[in-house]
């Protein structure tokens, strides 16, 4: 086949893998989403970039030990990848959707061009297959929404391919690999230790390639663009104190709890090769956050079998002296290895979002086996076996497209309830006036609260938030109360008839999201809830569930079942409303 109908087949192939993100993203045109919490902050980060306040690190996360010294992702690549398509898009919620779609798409292409690199259209073909599964059990949740989390999963796909090119002596995908390290690594912090490692590999590599002055001119280039692509968190480092790095390297030296430990890391990453989990939906991409807190759990067994199928095929590799096969199960064996440690890094939660990374080292370990079977075949079979291949990328994108007739926007309740409350907000604001959005959620720690503030601040108002919450706002939308005109206050749950008994504070829109019958089941939820908190003494859980609901749900002592009905109650709602109130009325 010529190179011009290779590249056609290409083509084709990503069409196939991106149709079902391009029907998830008509359908999520409308209603209009209302982004909270993480994906409003993006927001705000995505809304600066080519601004005076273009973001120098990443999102925030739950780095530092209190919200004033609260340590952020290395790098702000995503903000800067999603801004152009923001922009061009008019700047709207469902803009940052698209943006997502674009980056992935990228990342596909990136790796079936690697794919045929190393082993022409047949190999780009069963890579094409593997991210067909991939996306599909991945979700639409996660290749649509713009959480930092999600954005990196098939740039990290093109990462390990990229890392064994180089292994396998094409340095000229040296730059692509630190570009897609550079991404995963700036955009969430998990992906920091382990790209760093297989990094190293691959400059190993490069420093045993038998045509130096070849691996030194990719060489130079590739640091030239690490040193582009790390020089805003270098800047932040430079002219904060303390910068960002130094909040990261005190938090992960000193980590205010102590690690599961590398048996919990081997284990995590044996239930990591059981792609049956994958394949059901079952890998915590969509679902309740609630549940997702839990420890992971299943039996080992299926892991341990594929693990063991991996080591012969490997064994086999070696043994054929097969060079660009043997490369690739190098590579997988690195994934392997260095994603136990960084599981056993883990401390506090294990949050399924931390491990995410692990499927994409499990795609590289089906390539590899198949691979080595492939080379008993003849050529009569692997031309079946390519066929059958296409066939699993054309199936499996169509039941995704179909999949995504149904797509929602991440939170659609919370999406919907913010949604009610924009319009009766802005009509009592004064354009002129500077205000400062203040909140007391029994549900949610405030996250429809910093959508509020996205959603005033879309509009043309000047809001922001105290002095506390800096970090996750960005210090210039800090609004102390002495300079602002009033204060917007967002209420749920009980803190609503608080703020009703408050003479200065004027109600501006109320709203109930649920039916009567929601209304009956939540209270029937509640009351089971606080029963089994009661039966196992855990009062002052019991206490949290009509202050702080989700605060609740992530106490480590609250079991699995347990967690599930706050779960539901979580999605379920409270009353919800906004109040206009003197400046300083929250003291």
């Amino acid at each position: 086949m010529t190179r011009s109908r290779e590249r056609w087949v290409l083509a084709g192939l990503l069409a196939l893998l991106v149709a079902p993100l391009v029907v998830a993203l008509v359908v999520l045109r409308r209603p209009q989403w209302f982004p909270v919490l993480d994906l409003a902050m993006t927001e705000y980060r995505v809304r600066d970039v080519f601004t005076a306040h273009t973001p120098l690190i990443g999102l925030p996360g739950r780095i530092g030990r209190t919200l004033a010294q609260q340590g952020s992702h290395p790098g702000p690549l995503s903000f800067y990848a999603l801004a152009p398509t923001y922009r061009l898009l008019g700047k709207s919620a469902w803009a940052m959707q698209v943006g997502t779609v674009v980056i992935h798409s990228v990342a596909m292409g990136v790796s079936l061009v690697i794919a045929r690199r190393r082993g022409g259209l047949r190999l780009a073909i069963a890579v094409a297959a593997l991210l067909a599964l991939l996306t599909r059990g991945y979700g639409l949740s996660a290749l649509t929404e713009p959480w930092n989390p999600y954005l990196p999963l098939l740039w990290w796909v093109a990462f390990l391919l990229a890392v064994w090119s180089v292994v396998v002596g094409d340095v000229a995908m040296l730059p692509v690999a630190v570009l897609a390290a550079s991404f995963c690594a700036q955009t969430h912090v998990p992906y920091l230790a382990i790209t760093l490692g297989l990094g190293a590999v691959a400059a190993v590599a490069v420093v045993r390639h038998e045509d130096r002055a070849r691996a030194l001119r990719w060489g130079a280039a590739a640091v030239a663009l690490g040193l582009v692509l790390w020089t805003p968190p270098v800047i932040d480092q430079l002219v904060h104190h303390p910068g960002n790095f130094s909040l990261l390297y005190r938090h992960f030296t000193d980590p205010p709890e102590k690690p599961v430990g590398l048996g919990t890391g081997v284990r995590l990453a044996l239930l990591h090769l059981d792609f049956s989990g994958l394949a059901a939906g079952r890998n915590g991409s969509t679902g309740s956050l609630v549940v997702a807190t839990s420890e992971p759990t299943g039996s080992i067994v299926p892991g341990v079998v594929v693990l063991a199928v991996w080591l012969a095929a490997a064994v086999v590799a070696f043994r054929r002296k097969h060079r660009a096969l043997l490369g690739l199960h190098v590579v997988v064996a690195a994934g392997l290895g260095f994603g136990a440690i960084s599981m056993g890094r883990i401390f506090g939660d294990l949050w399924y979002y931390l491990m995410l990374w692990a499927w994409g080292v499990g795609a590289l370990l089906v390539l590899a086996v198949g691979w080595t079977v492939a080379t008993f075949l003849g050529e009569r079979e692997r031309r079946i076996g390519t066929a059958l291949l296409a066939a699993v990328t054309v199936v499996s994108a169509a039941l995704f497209a179909v999949d995504a007739r149904h797509a929602q926007p991440p939170a659609p309740r919370l999406s919907s309830t913010l949604g009610r409350l924009v319009g009766p907000t802005m009509a009592a604001l004064d354009r002129d006036g500077r205000y400062v959005v203040t909140w007391s959620d029994a549900l949610h720690i405030g996250s429809q609260a910093y959508g509020l503030v996205s959603e005033l601040e879309r509009h043309g108002y000047r809001v922001g938030m105290t002095e506390g919450l800096h970090v996750p706002l960005t210090d210039y939308r800090v609004v102390p109360p002495s300079q602002a005109t009033a204060e917007i206050h967002f209420a749920t749950g009980i803190y609503v008839d608080e703020w009703r008994a408050k003479p200065e504070a004027k109600e501006l829109v109320y709203v109930e999201p649920r039916s009567a019958a929601e209304q009956r089941e939540f209270d029937r939820l509640r009351a089971r809830v606080l029963d089994r908190l009661g039966a196992l003494g855990l009062d002052d859980v019991a206490a949290a569930v009509d202050a702080n609901l989700f605060g609740a749900s992530i106490d480590r002592r609250v079991p699995r079942d347990t967690r599930k009905l706050i779960a539901r109650m979580l999605e379920l709602g409270e009353p919800t409303a906004v109040f206009l109130a003197p400046a300083g009325t929250t003291s």
